[in-house]
């Protein structure tokens, strides 16, 4: 894909665009920012700049494999914003993700502090008790769906809706990892093997991880808004796949 076809696909994905602000249905495969210095042909930032012709200013981040509403600000009013929305725990984030295994509980809270970033394999882990640098987190789960598993084929899988009351890096992915029940797909903090079946049968190699809706105090009309970003397509082809009721267990009726 070339540069004019790239804005192109990402002006497609603008989700919501009003005067001072965008939310963006951001593809997996690519930084919010790049490091100075750094290859700025997958920044979202970047790119979003070239393509609407605007400074534009993430409010918050996704990880690189991460799909989904991401929000952008078009001036530095609009950021302190909605960094103070994000600050002040005021916008609801609800992700989906496919989990493995089956859970012996349809929901639950998961509330453990995690480390700062430290690097190497698995760069985030539970912080301990005697960890003065440790970062509150705290993830509510439930569960929506179980995949149908026949003689162990596929592998035990569980679609899986996430609230975060906070926003740390890799939080969801470690917190699913703490209760057993890793992300589908993530080599960092999951189960290799049964990642390798999954990119093998469905070319499906990243967390499978979906920032699904996110509600806010729109800026611009003081009124609640809901910004929903539809399911991609490597993560919806493991759901029909695998799955037979999600979209009655997701969406009902």
């Amino acid at each position: 894909m070339d540069a004019s076809e790239l804005k192109d696909e990402i002006i497609q994905r603008i989700i919501h665009q009003g005067d001072s602000f965008l939310v963006l249905n951001k593809p997996s495969g690519f930084e919010t920012i790049v490091k100075d210095g750094g290859n700025t042909k997958f920044c979202l930032t970047s790119i979003l700049r070239r393509a609407i012709g605007k400074d534009v200013y993430p409010c918050h981040r996704l990880d690189r494999g991460t799909t989904g509403c991401q929000i952008f600000a078009l001036n530095d009013d609009i950021l302190s914003f909605f960094e103070d929305l994000f600050k002040e725990k005021t916008i609801n984030k609800l992700y989906l993700g496919l989990c493995l295994g089956d859970f012996e509980n349809n929901k639950g809270t998961i509330n453990q502090s995690l480390s700062k970033w430290s690097g190497g394999k698995s760069p985030v882990k539970i912080a301990s008790k005697k960890d003065r640098d440790s970062l509150s987190a705290k993830t509510a789960y439930r569960v929506i769906s179980t995949a149908d598993v026949v003689d162990g084929n596929p592998p035990e899988m569980t679609m899986v809706s996430f609230k975060l009351f906070t926003g740390r890096t890799h939080q969801i992915r470690v917190h699913s990892q703490f209760i057993n029940h890793p992300l589908a797909g993530d080599n960092q903090y999951g189960d290799r093997p049964v990642n390798q079946f999954l990119k093998k049968k469905l070319r499906s190699s990243r967390p499978a991880l979906h920032a699904w809706k996110l509600s806010f105090t729109c800026p611009e009309t003081n009124k609640n808004i809901t910004a929903q970003s539809p399911i991609p397509s490597d993560i919806k082809q493991v759901l029909n796949s695998y799955f037979s009721t999600w979209k009655k267990d997701l969406f009902g009726s």
